[in-house]
């Protein structure tokens, strides 16, 4: 298959290695992750309903094989992580709000100097697509710290210690540092800031995602808060601003497209979650009734030149994430809080009525529904992606029904208890080297198997293609092999 791929991207190892990290970090850190996937994972989420049967909690009993070692067909999976890049916000919804840096302005002169930067007033003449783009996006930057209260000048001997409760249901305690930030002494001033960097849509979405709470609406997931008299910011939020991440190019190129708009491309390493890749966005500026400002920033991973042309590390970091993703949605690896569960009582499909009972989802890579659709378009190209995501039965909690696997609610998520529980955990491909070589049409080509304790074979032969977002899987055909012949099984299950 080959599609239009759509969204943004963050590192699959990255992602592998942080997941597999969590179960040990502390909580303090464990809700700092939390807190940074939320704001930056913000996609609209699109829920269609699906035809793919799956019967109710008692009924329902697939063979141990197909749940452990395929997920098939079109029901495949969801990988791992919150991910390692800033992973900027994008008009089109498929790329999440991130780390949010400051601007600050001056005359009429195009600069780009930390303590002297510059907006542009609509009725200016300027038409240097270069320094527009310098501008704006070293603005962007500074001005998206400023928001998420990374670089906030603050009064660190005033800390307030308030009591949240954790997305799990425990109380724990949280540590605020009031801000004396001279440029922006209400939090207003900050949000004037920001449409005066991204337009009113994009500003808006950088608003709405930056975790700014009023003090009595303060949750898990508030880096700063609001008073009649001023704002505070979490302190580990200012403490950790020394990884905060820089532009790796100062001669940034602007070009103007056929709708008079500038297009300009910047990339940076994020040294505060995934320092060892490169990532590149891609930015649109337009010129509104205000002046020029940004509309739309899309972030995706930079393969360097070695990486484009190994395909044996492309083939095992993307079979590797699918792998990971498949478990993550379907064979019992996400973290659910076993305490907290929900009874629905659904219509079977001939009438009668059945009990079905849901976990809630705590799993801090996935805080949303939503960042498990991102991560399905981080593996798999835009056709691929929506298929799986189609046939992944998840619903709105008002729109459950008999074949739901999932259900969202307003800040989270529930997964069918027997979907969970019933399930074989987590699996490793039999081949520890994935092999990929290059076909006729560039793409790669690999194929692992999988043998579980039964001595039934999955084996999956992918299909890896470069969009322009990256290398992504179009293809994932899968044959079992060592079924006895009574259970009548096609090993073609998803051709």
């Amino acid at each position: 298959m080959r599609f239009d791929d759509l969204f943004n991207d963050i590192d699959n190892n990255t992602a592998d290695r942080l997941s597999k990290e969590y179960p040990v970090l502390k909580d303090e850190k464990r809700e700092r992750l939390y807190a940074m996937s939320k704001r930056k994972y913000n996609i609209n989420e699109k829920h269609e309903n699906n035809a793919a049967e799956v019967s109710g909690v008692e009924e329902y009993r697939r063979p141990k094989w197909y749940k452990g070692a395929s997920i098939a067909a079109a029901a495949v999976l969801l990988v791992a992580g919150i991910g390692g890049s800033m992973a900027f916000i994008s008009r089109n919804g498929h790329s999440p709000a991130a780390e949010v840096e400051t601007v600050t302005e001056t005359a009429t002169e195009v600069t780009t100097d930390a303590e002297d930067t510059v907006y542009l007033n609509g009725d200016e003449d300027v038409t240097d697509a270069d320094a527009i783009a310098k501008l704006l996006t070293d603005n962007w930057l500074a001005c998206l710290y400023d928001v998420h209260g990374r670089t906030l000048e603050v009064d660190k001997s005033s800390v307030v210690t308030k009591t949240i409760t954790s997305f799990g249901g425990d109380e724990i305690s949280r540590d605020f540092y009031r801000v004396t930030d001279k440029r922006y002494p209400t939090w207003e001033d900050l949000e004037k800031r920001c449409y005066e960097v991204c337009d009113s849509e994009l500003g808006k979405i950088v608003l709405d995602n930056c975790s700014c709470a009023k003090e009595e609406d303060i949750d898990y997931t508030t880096l700063i808060y609001t008073t009649a008299d001023g704002y505070y910011v979490n302190t580990e939020t200012c403490d950790t601003s020394d990884r905060l991440y820089k532009w790796l190019d100062d001669d940034v190129k602007g070009e103007f497209d056929e709708n008079g708009n500038i297009i300009t491309t910047r990339r940076h390493i994020d040294l505060d979650v995934d320092p060892d890749h490169v990532y590149e966005t891609k930015f649109t500026i337009v010129n509104t009734e205000d002046g020029w400002r940004i509309s739309k920033a899309e972030e995706n991973p930079v393969m360097t030149n070695s990486e484009e042309t190994d395909a044996d590390a492309i083939a095992k970091e993307l079979t590797d994430a699918y792998r990971d993703f498949v478990c993550d949605l379907h064979a019992g690896t996400l973290e659910v809080d076993k305490s907290n569960v929900v009874t629905k009582t659904l219509t079977t499909p001939d009438g009668s009525e059945l009990q079905r009972e849901f976990y809630l989802v705590t799993d801090l890579r996935y805080p949303k529904w939503s960042d498990l659709e991102k991560r399905c378009y981080e593996i798999f190209d835009a056709e691929l992606g929506k298929v799986i995501l189609d046939n992944c039965m998840c619903d709105k909690e008002e729109d459950i029904n008999y074949y739901t696997f999932m259900y969202t609610i307003d800040n989270g998520y529930y997964i069918a208890k027997t979907i969970h529980d019933d399930s074989m955990g987590p699996f490793e491909w039999d081949q520890n080297i994935a092999k990929g070589e290059f076909d006729d049409n560039g793409n790669i080509i690999t194929t692992l198997t999988k043998t579980d304790s039964n001595g039934y074979t999955l084996e999956t032969s992918f299909t890896i293609i470069n969009t322009e977002n990256g290398w992504r899987i179009s293809e994932a055909k899968e044959k079992l092999y060592g079924v006895p012949e009574s259970d009548n099984y096609d090993p073609n299950i998803n051709e």
